[in-house]
């Protein structure tokens, strides 16, 4: 290593000079494919982006060799925590004994002992419950610390600085120009090929709040570039030269353009309708407002950032208002009440953090770990927790939580303790729309996941960089351009080719090997196993989940696939084998667990009623798994406790499909009522069952039983109603279906079509007055319903 003074007198290499360029070009290269690439949310582009970062800092390690010219090396903030969180992932990976696994984390050791340990007693085990993402993860997390080492070193470069700034902003902005075109021309469609079902489009991301969160980022960044190349205007000319002087300057354009990028993307954060987007972008750039006013004449920070805040309003105020006013509006009920599924989800993660308060569930476990504790209705998948803070906590436990605080601490101490004696106008300004940036997106991650989208993560580590690097950087002229301290010995080259190496070829052959997998697995999903194929295509599916085991033997599907078709070849040792290693990498999934239960069966009817047990408590809401538990019990001859099952399936969901399925069981009318909720609902779709059956006065007295419990449901439907009153009209019973109608409209008297009903019972009754009555009520609420405009036109005679 080379002294400061040294560093500038003696110019690198020419090699060292190429490896630090392409270095360079490399980094710049992740930093604008990341965001266009559906940012970054899929493996191959995952790849794609861990590859470059791992090779520019391999490059990068290479020029720092010793020997003439060797650039200088300096200390990062934060990076203490950083690899030690890094190391921590990996412990999570790492196979422990059963007492260690019980003493550290009883709650894992307690999963374990419900599910793998019943196929493979003593077995030693990880800490994470879903083992393939948590070694995403740790790849991924190491991908980011590379990123932000790599940026800190080439970023303290004043030149560089420069560069790499204006880049970001002009791809920050020219994202954001294309997603407001993209909003308003194909709003389903990304690049307007790429079609999206169930997503909130926005730009090149799936999810609204993901592409608010990158823009938050780099945000307040344009606008301090946008205040700092404003032209210097000579005031005591007169106000046409001041103009032509000010149009001829090259300055102009630049502070134009930041200006530009600054009003698009805040204005596409408002038209992208993301509620935590636009409350964060607006705190954090009061904060930079706030900031940057206390450093340079208030007068001017306030002017030009009203300037911009006003094209924001104006901007907004053309394309409408309205839809941003009713998505804020989503926030209350009816009744003025919050309604934001997020806080159930929050109230059921305490039970997580209770049972995993430590060492955590995994990085990456969410998915899975979520589900034993949840209590939120439906079918939804929650594959985040929708709060990053909250799930930095689940996944690593206190510890994890303690070293990312050390990590922001550290940053943040270490650039403001700087940056409060600093002069230089563009580092001052560049390093506080850095902070607000990151402190807009940590304020978003309250309520969102922004930090595990692929693009945003880089994004916010190499600001992290960018803050770090602005407020250390020094003039050119100075005897270093950067005052961090420096990095001393040799220890880092020694420890960081090697490593770095290491993590290029290991998450290449991963990643790599987690596409080429789910293909063959694709592959394997259109082979039906059945008892009536030949040996010759058993073999050959089998030679498939081989392939598929052997490149990504860490994803429990292909071990799972690898089973199932042993099963059918008779290989039951090594098909139960493949079993119990699907779950050792998922022990909470539901099929696997009740998969391998249901082939011990035979030879071991408590260890298979153990695991349909655990499948059915770790996933209480998942009616297939509720559903798999009551055949298996009906199977065994254990009626009550299938009937049991059934019932909670119903409470999940009482859907046709359901009922079908029910109804295949035979259950006798005493055993109907025992498995049918009590709510409407359900008693409603089996009486549906008897009509369409024919079995009319079946379906009437289910349907009168599920009446009964009108005072349990929460929202009040018209089909409660209107479907008896039909069916009583049928079967000549017009009295109790008037009578219906009554109750309907006590209590849902919003709703017209009941006074119409009414109005023509009235009606044919020969009551015309009390008809017209009814009629009138209903245009009341329908003033614009021609039909009930005709009825009462007809009995007035009009």
């Amino acid at each position: 290593m080379t002294t400061p003074s040294e560093h500038y007198s003696l110019q690198p290499d020419a090699w060292r000079r190429f490896l630090l360029r392409a270095s360079r070009g490399l980094l710049l290269t992740v930093l604008v494919f990341t965001p266009l690439a559906f940012g970054t949310s899929e493996v191959w582009s995952m790849t794609v982006a861990q590859t470059l970062i791992f090779s520019a800092a391999l490059l990068h390690l290479v020029a720092l060799l010793p020997g003439t010219g060797a650039p200088v090396v300096y200390r990062v903030p934060g990076m203490a925590p950083l690899l030690l969180l890094t190391c921590f992932m990996l412990f999570q990976l790492l196979p422990l004994p059963p007492f260690l696994l019980t003493w550290i984390s009883p709650s894992t050791a307690r999963i374990y002992a419900e599910s793998v340990w019943l196929l493979a007693p003593g077995k030693w085990l990880p800490l994470t419950l879903y083992y393939a993402n948590t070694l995403s993860e740790l790849f991924r997390f190491s991908a980011c610390v590379t990123l932000y080492f790599l940026s800190v070193q080439l970023l303290s470069h004043r030149k560089f600085l420069h560069r790499a700034s204006a880049l970001l902003a002009l791809l920050a902005g020219s994202i954001a120009f294309f997603a407001l075109l993209q909003k308003f021309s194909s709003p389903d469609t990304i690049y307007w090929f790429r079609h999206v079902e169930g997503g909130s489009v926005t730009g090149p991301w799936v999810y609204r709040n993901h592409y608010a969160g990158y823009m938050e980022l780099f945000l307040p960044m344009t606008l301090a570039l946008f205040l700092y190349s404003r032209p210097q205007v000579r005031y005591r000319l007169a106000w046409r030269q001041r103009l032509v002087e000010i149009f001829t300057m090259p300055e102009f354009s630049q502070h134009l353009f930041y200006g530009l990028a600054a009003v698009l993307m805040a204005l596409s954060v408002v038209v992208s309708l993301s509620r935590g987007g636009i409350i964060s972008m607006c705190l954090a750039l009061l904060a930079f407002t706030l900031l940057a006013a206390r450093r340079i004449s208030m007068t001017r920070v306030r002017l030009w950032s009203s300037v911009v805040i006003l094209l924001v309003v104006l901007g907004a105020g053309w394309l409408g208002w309205q839809p941003v006013a009713d998505r804020f509006n989503s926030f209350f009920s009816a009744q003025g009440n919050v309604q934001l599924s997020r806080l159930e989800i929050w109230r059921d993660i305490i039970g997580i953090l209770r049972d995993f308060p430590l060492w955590g569930a995994g990085f990456g476990s969410f998915i899975d770990v979520f589900r034993p504790y949840r209590t939120l209705p439906g079918s939804l998948i929650y594959d985040h927790a929708h709060n990053d803070y909250l799930e930095v906590l689940t996944d690593g436990g206190l510890l994890a939580g303690l070293l990312a605080l050390w990590f922001l601490g550290a940053l943040v101490s270490s650039a403001f303790s700087v940056l409060r004696k600093r002069q230089d106008r563009y580092s001052v300004l560049l390093a506080l729309g850095a902070f607000a940036g990151l402190l807009s997106l940590l304020i978003h991650s309250i309520s969102d996941f922004n930090l595990h989208n692929g693009a945003n993560t880089f994004a916010f580590f190499f600001v992290c960089a960018l803050l770090a690097a602005a407020a250390h950087s020094s003039r050119r002229e100075r005897e270093r351009e950067c005052l961090l301290p420096l990095q001393q010995g040799n220890l880092l080259l020694f420890l960081g080719l090697p490593l770095v190496g290491l993590m290029l070829l290991g998450s290449f052959w991963y990643h790599t090997g987690l596409m080429r997998g789910e293909r063959i697995q694709r592959e394997l999903a259109k082979v039906y196993l059945n008892t009536h194929m030949g040996e010759e295509r058993l073999r050959s599916a089998l030679g498939k989940a081989d392939a598929a085991v052997a490149r990504a033997p860490f994803v429990a599907r292909h071990h799972f696939a690898r089973a199932n078709i042993l099963v059918f070849q008779g290989k039951m040792d090594q098909a139960m084998a493949s079993f119990a290693q699907a779950i050792q990498l998922r022990p909470l999934d539901c099929l696997f667990l009740q998969r391998a239960g249901y082939y011990l069966t035979k030879e071991h009817p408590d260890e298979a009623n153990r695991l349909y047990q655990a499948a059915s408590r770790f996933n209480h809401g998942k009616v297939e798994c509720q559903l798999g538990h009551a055949r298996w019990l009906f199977l065994q001859g254990r009626r009550p406790e299938g009937l049991a099952a059934l019932r909670r399936a119903l409470e999940l969901d009482a859907s046709s499909l359901q009922i079908s399925t029910i109804m295949s069981y035979r259950p006798s009318p005493e055993e109907l009522a025992l498995v049918l909720p009590h709510r409407v609902e359900p008693h409603l779709l089996f009486a549906r069952h008897f009509w369409e059956k024919n079995e009319k006065e079946k379906a009437l007295a289910m349907y009168r039983r599920g009446m009964g419990y009108l005072s349990e449901e929460i929202e009040m439907r018209p089909n409660f109603f209107l479907t008896g009153y039909h069916w009583l009209r049928q079967m000549k019973q017009d009295d109790e279906a008037l009578a219906l109608l009554r109750q309907g409209v006590e209590l849902m008297p919003q709703y017209a079509d009941f006074y119409v009903l009414l109005g023509d019972a009235y009606l044919r009754q020969g009551v015309s007055y009390r008809a017209e009555e009814e009629y009138g009520k209903a245009l009341a609420l329908r003033p614009d319903d021609a039909g009930i405009r005709r009825k009462l036109a007809r009995i007035r005679g009009e």
